[in-house]
């Protein structure tokens, strides 16, 4: 009886080692699966952006296609919006390059896809068509580098001024991931080219 109990208890556990290693392994599939989950929760697949409305008061920087942009780059933007016919703005005629006056046209209002947390506009950029990873580092046990990239559709005019964002070819990201007691979490998304970039 106790050699059948020894024999049951050794087979249970050689069964019961390979299913946490398993569950424990981090495959391409499952990585693309988290990435896609987490993303649809944050944007339901629309990466977007805030336009900031101005009237008495002037801004002097935004953040805009992954990074912060001010003075001549920032009327350059406004510029081109305005002859897009997306906006209208006044440039307030400071050294630095304030704006103000910032107003989306009738065209500009149909991109528009919600408000942000300040009251602003925020205008759909483009829609994800596809993920795709191209590979995973594993430093630690626990933690993985998973190197993935986005692949875009539908560029709205605004999208267009955003070729990092919304760039024809895919946009190559880095997400870290960690493996929880009840399996691997996306903790964090960062772009590989720097500036650093928060995924909206």
């Amino acid at each position: 009886m106790r050699v059948l109990l020894a024999l049951m208890l050794s087979m249970s556990m050689a069964f019961a080692v390979p299913g946490c290693s398993d569950s424990s392994k981090l495959t391409r599939k499952k990585a693309k699966t988290l990435i896609e989950q987490a993303d649809k929760r944050a944007s339901n697949g629309i990466i977007s952006a805030e336009i900031p409305k101005t009237s008495d008061s002037n801004i002097q920087d935004m953040r805009w296609d992954r990074e912060k942009i001010t003075g001549n780059s920032l009327i350059s933007l406004m510029s081109r919006f305005a002859n897009d016919g997306l906006i209208t703005f006044r440039n307030d005629g400071t050294p630095a390059g304030g704006v103000r006056d910032i107003k989306l046209t009738e065209k500009g209002k149909k991109f528009v896809i919600g408000e942000s947390a300040s009251g602003n506009p925020v205008v759909k950029l483009c829609a994800i068509e596809s993920y795709a990873v191209t590979g995973i580092e594993q430093p630690i046990e626990q933690t993985a580098i998973v190197h993935f990239t986005i692949k875009t559709k539908d560029i709205t005019p605004f999208g267009q001024a955003a070729p990092k964002t919304c760039a024809s070819k895919n946009n190559a990201f880095m997400a870290k991931l960690s493996l929880f007691d009840d399996g691997w979490r996306l903790v964090g998304v960062v772009l590989e080219q720097l500036p650093a970039y928060l995924m909206q």
